[in-house]
């Protein structure tokens, strides 16, 4: 019988999406195929009359798992803003288990899920989080959330025999409240377990990197037993004696965060289980180990990891290995097949020499480019083809000289040379102790700083063209704003922007002499002076699609050069002159780089070509080092050409003409 108020499904939504603040989708389905309109709210009322509507004729009614973005509606990738869950979805009718039996062996897993929900058919699971995950699209790099999400689903596939259909992040499942009609009878989706626990994203990962399989069509497991209830802290630790994979160090090498076969996270904790169980290195030296190689795994993509996540997560494997598998537990070992022969290796002698390595990396070139990304790779990128550019608090400042890149060089020497000394070395000879010191006083040399840095900067380049790719992000002083919005929002180094404005934001700044200045120069024209304006913002991005070249024409000491260096001040970094000669049309075959040195900006102000000049042709090819259209290069920057004679030009290409006659304002807007 129908809930006419659907109570139990507005009580679910709002505990579903705590926390959470963008649109929920709900999607109305016919048995048979074919889709409605959904339904984008989080209004009870209209849930509730949708449900009514469609939930009476029949149909399935689902919901998203993500929330969308109240400003831009739909189910798909790009739409999708907060996930506050990770699930499972289980057709226990495929292989004959009950639901009693799922549901015990579901509650028994050392990571109970959050919620337990009948489908009318199946099972669907959810472990919900705490945060919600942020799974905003990124269209100028890798989607490394959804990745990250969808790893983790396929690992619930494994587990519980779960539908690996229903992995994806934009995934809509039933709505609890709502009835199953598929096989013609009324079967309620409801809630069968509800704890509504919630989970760091972390303790997930973990529980999907190392569960044993727990559903098989073949035979259901019964769960841990005579272990004990798992530690709240350390949910794993009930099924940490189950685990029988040996793991192959060389692994960390290969592993990587699109790789299904050597996955970050999952790869990352049974290194660090097998480094512990082997009891030969100190946590520092293990988690020293495992970022680095996170970092080599991570690429280009790491630009936009939390760093700061990713070691906090380390240390948490580190200390949970340390309880699932002790040194003497022998669960794990080094390389397949060879752990007799670990087991039968003797242990150093108290006197025995070190390896020929430090501070978990090696004593040469490559290990000291490690210690310097170790300390200082958030601040530092090697841009191909040009240099390193180093992070000043508000940009990737570009250093032509490398004299910031060498200062961060000269203060990894010094810290390996201040644990060389104040670091304790357990189970070394003064030999080995000597060798390592000799070694901090090399590095000092200016060939070794050099090597170190040329060594370092293959892990954090970065190609050219990812470099201020926003369009809509304008750096200032006091951050970075989203001229689609408005927002202003701190300066951030996986923005990757190297430019910047010559002034703070302040929205409700005044500007009285600025707003005087106008009306004089355009003669009191308040629709002009809004649409000189609206050409001087969309020179603040970095959109071309309008394609135009805007000309201020007239005579002299009218305010055409006050108004493009006013404009010019205050955006800094993205302007950038030209001369009159680059835009001009010269005799066939003529090379020049004025243009390829334009690259990346976004206003550029040209002054004064002379008389009878014809301007370039948009679809003139320019002989630069490289040969490129000026049209495509007029992606980034928007000309200014400040005339006080009339170019001329052939091309059908539209242009703007601010017209200045002989008296001191602009009387009029031409546009052609």
């Amino acid at each position: 019988m129908r809930d006419a108020n659907y109570t139990e499904t507005i009580e679910f939504l709002s505990a579903f999406f705590r926390g959470t603040e963008q649109a929920v989708e709900l999607r109305a389905l016919r048995n048979n195929g074919g889709a409605t309109q959904p339904l984008f709210t989080r209004n009870p009322d209209e849930v509730v009359a949708y449900c009514q509507h469609y939930d009476g004729l029949g149909w399935g009614v689902y919901f998203g798992l993500a929330t969308r973005d109240s400003l831009n509606l739909g189910g798909k990738r790009e739409n999708l803003r907060e996930l506050p869950c990770l699930w499972a979805e289980i057709d226990i009718h495929k292989f004959g288990m009950s639901v009693e039996q799922a549901v015990a062996i579901l509650l028994a897993c050392p990571l109970p899920p959050s919620l337990i929900v009948s489908s009318g058919r199946g099972l669907h699971v959810y472990w919900l989080l705490l945060p919600p995950l942020s799974v905003t699209y990124a269209p100028f790099g890798e989607d490394l959330e959804k990745q990250r999400v969808e790893l983790v689903t396929r690992s619930f596939v494994r587990i519980f025999h779960g539908d690996q259909n229903a992995v994806d992040v934009t995934r809509v499942l039933r709505l609890p409240g709502t009835h199953n009609t598929r096989e013609g009878d009324l079967k309620p989706c409801r809630v069968l377990e509800a704890s509504w626990t919630r989970y760091e994203m972390e303790q997930v990962e973990a529980f999907a990197a190392l569960s044993p399989i727990l559903i098989a069509p073949e035979a259901a497991p019964s769960g841990p037993t005579g272990q004990g209830e798992a530690a709240p802290d350390d949910p794993y630790a009930a099924w940490g004696s189950n685990w029988r994979e040996p793991f192959d160090m060389g692994r960390l090498d290969l592993m990587s965060y699109q790789d299904t076969d050597n996955p970050i996270h999952q790869t990352r904790l049974k290194a660090a289980a097998s480094m512990v169980q082997r009891g030969e290195l100190d946590d520092d030296a293990i988690f020293d180990c495992l970022l680095a190689a996170t970092h080599r795994a991570a690429g280009l993509a790491g630009e936009r990891w939390d760093w700061r996540r990713e070691e906090a997560a380390i240390h948490r494997e580190i200390a949970s290995a340390h309880k699932k598998w002790p040194p003497a537990s022998k669960v794990v070992q080094l390389r397949p097949g060879r752990q007799e022969q670990a087991d039968k290796e003797p242990k150093p002698a108290a006197g025995a020499e070190i390896a020929p390595e430090f501070m978990g990396f090696p004593l040469n070139d490559l290990g000291n480019a490690f210690r310097l990304l170790a300390m200082h790779r958030p601040v530092m990128r090697y841009v191909l083809n040009i240099g390193w550019h180093i992070w000043d608090k508000r940009r990737f400042a570009y250093d032509p000289e490398e004299k910031q890149a060498q200062l961060l060089a000269q203060r990894t020497v010094r810290e390996i040379w201040n644990q060389a000394f104040d670091r304790k070395i357990p189970g070394t000879s003064d030999k080995a102790r000597a060798a390592v010191m000799k070694f901090a006083a090399q590095c000092g040399n200016s060939g070794r700083i050099a090597n170190m840095l040329g060594e370092a900067s293959p892990h954090v380049a970065v190609a050219a063209d990812v470099l201020d790719a926003d369009p809509w992000a304008l750096n200032c002083r006091n951050g970075t704003v989203d001229l689609r919005t408005g927002e202003l929002r701190p300066h951030a180094q996986a923005d990757l922007i190297t430019k910047l404005c010559g002034a703070a934001y302040d929205p409700d700044a005044a500007c009285p002499q600025w707003d005087k200045f106008l009306l004089e120069i355009f003669d009191g024209d308040c629709d002009l002076i809004g649409f000189v304006q609206r050409c001087f913002g969309y020179s603040l991005t970095g959109d071309c699609r309008e394609q135009v070249l805007f000309i201020l024409h007239g005579t002299g000491a009218n305010g055409k050069s006050v108004l493009i260096d006013t404009v010019s001040a205050v955006m800094g970094e993205y302007v950038k002159h030209s001369p009159a000669e680059t835009w001009v049309a010269k005799p066939a075959g003529a090379a020049t780089n004025d243009i390829a040195a334009l690259v990346g900006a976004r206003f550029v102000s040209v002054v004064a070509a002379e008389r009878e000049r014809k301007l370039i042709e948009g679809t003139d090819i320019v002989t630069v080092s490289l040969t490129i259209s000026l049209m495509a290069l007029a992606a980034c920057p928007t000309p200014i050409l400040n005339s006080s004679t009339r170019a001329s030009s052939s091309s059908s290409e539209r242009r703007i003409m601010f017209r200045l006659p002989a008296g001191r304002s602009i009387a009029r807007c031409v546009r052609r």
